[in-house]
């Protein structure tokens, strides 16, 4: 890779991470991916390298909610704003297709980092053959359902993961109509 396609992919970079605060490592490994300009192993070297110049930060935020799929918090990236003022002095030397794709390509990883972060479904093996399956819902400013169900095999955590990420809305309202049959509002005041 020259140093032209270098510094192009490093501004790719620096824009998604201008665009998205707090995206975690795997979204903007996908984000970067996606845009089919750079592999993973350009990806992992140039992360590194605005991390290590000051343009990027990597880092598990205190609290963070969001597990990886040994159980341990996610990381996220941040532009730092040594990174913020290189990408607002050098955006417009990112050639033009290649800033009309990316701010195409914003809107519908927008919309695919929100429900990301608004529809958490994780499944782990708990150590005795059956496996950890954690349900979860975010409005943007509260947990509406953070729910933990033991299951006994692989199959079937998957396949109840599948069906939250597809059908949150109907689950949530299913599961509110099962635990709140008609009639027994004034019970549980």
């Amino acid at each position: 890779m020259d140093r032209l396609e270098t510094a192009e992919n490093k501004m790719i970079l620096l824009y998604i991470l201008g665009r998205w605060s707090g995206v975690t490592v795997g979204q903007l490994t996908r984000i970067a991916l996606d845009t089919r300009y750079m592999d993973y192993f350009v990806f992992v070297s140039l992360l590194d390298e605005l991390c290590g110049d000051g343009l990027a930060a990597r880092s598990v935020r205190k609290g963070e909610p969001l597990l990886d799929a040994d159980g341990q918090p996610v990381s996220r990236c941040d532009l730092t704003p040594r990174g913020a003022e290189v990408l607002k002095s050098l955006e417009s030397r990112v050639p033009r297709h290649v800033r009309a794709y990316l701010s195409q390509a914003a809107a519908s990883w927008a919309k695919e980092l929100k429900k990301e972060n608004t529809v958490v479904a994780t499944f782990d093996p708990d150590g005795n053959g059956a496996y950890l399956v954690r349900l979860r819902l975010n409005d943007g400013v509260h947990d509406v359902v953070d729910l933990r169900l033991l299951v006994p095999d692989r199959t079937m955590a998957a396949s109840i993961c599948a069906q939250w990420r597809t059908d949150t809305q109907e689950a949530y309202v299913g599961l509110l109509a099962l635990l709140n049959p008609p009639g027994t509002e004034e019970e549980g005041r």
